[in-house]
């Protein structure tokens, strides 16, 4: 955990260098501006804002200016699946926050409470109480703001259950099962009934959703490594590259290799 205190990040810290984590950032500026980017789109952010980093993304910041705030860095083990379904959900994008809510003002108490108790804190007991308190934070945060995301607002929870399944699913098996089928296998309901189910919630088909994913992962592939584009199309999953080119150049509009020239420009 660190609280910044109006400070300049300047281009000698890490994380002005495109990157990757295994681990997730939970970061509430309340002060300064920055330039982010954020798995490939670009923002302009002045805070107050919270932004969330999941394991994986691609970011970095290009200029951070007077920045006062929390950053936090945690195993994404500790949040449940449906926490972490939800706070996905939520900030797909940095969320603005009004400095005259009263999250706002609660957010800004929890943390400076957790950066207290993160410096007194020692021994197994009171680690795992910290742990616990930020996670109760993290519940607070999507409790406050489920109602602005699209796919945890008025759903049957059926269907909700259906749709967290098998995003869990996708992300740990899309690389090797790139077919509807196994999905709908894995959960015990007809394919069809899948589809239907994931069309509705999110607009998109279970097809769509596989090739989102995989090709995002290209992407970050095609950004942070000098791979050629034959082994990103076998890391990602797919076993012919020339069938690869294609669905990568339809989905984004360039090829792979356009598509390395422009994000590094």
């Amino acid at each position: 955990m660190h609280h910044y205190v109006n400070e300049d990040l300047r281009q000698a810290d890490n994380i002005h260098v495109p990157h990757r984590d295994t681990h997730a950032l939970f970061n509430f500026a309340i002060g300064g501006s920055c330039n982010f980017l954020l798995d490939f789109k670009k923002y302009t952010l002045t805070a107050p804002v919270i932004v969330m980093v999941f394991p994986g993304q691609v970011h970095y910041i290009d200029h951070c200016r007077n920045v006062t705030g929390w950053s936090i860095a945690f195993d994404p083990l500790l949040m449940d699946a449906e926490l972490a379904q939800t706070l996905e959900c939520i900030f797909k994008d940095p969320f603005a926050l009004d400095a005259d809510c009263r999250l706002y003002d609660q957010l800004v108490q929890l943390l400076q409470l957790l950066e207290q108790i993160n410096r007194e804190a020692s021994g197994s007991e009171q680690t795992a109480a910290l742990q616990g308190l930020f996670v109760s934070t993290l519940q607070w945060v999507a409790g406050s703001l489920k109602d602005c995301c699209a796919q945890t607002a008025k759903v049957k929870d059926r269907s909700k259950a259906i749709e967290l399944h098998f995003k869990t699913l996708l992300q740990a098996h899309f690389v090797s099962h790139k077919k509807p089928g196994f999905y709908s296998e894995q959960m015990n309901i007809s394919t069809a009934y899948l589809g239907d189910t994931i069309k509705a919630m999110t607009g998109k088909s279970v097809t769509a959703h596989i090739q989102e994913i995989s090709l995002l992962e290209a992407k970050r592939h095609l950004y942070k490594t000098d791979l050629s584009i034959k082994e990103i199309c076998f890391l990602v999953g797919y076993d012919d590259p020339v069938h690869f080119g294609k669905l990568f150049k339809k989905t984004c509009g360039v090829t792979p290799l356009e598509f390395r020239k422009q994000i590094r420009e």
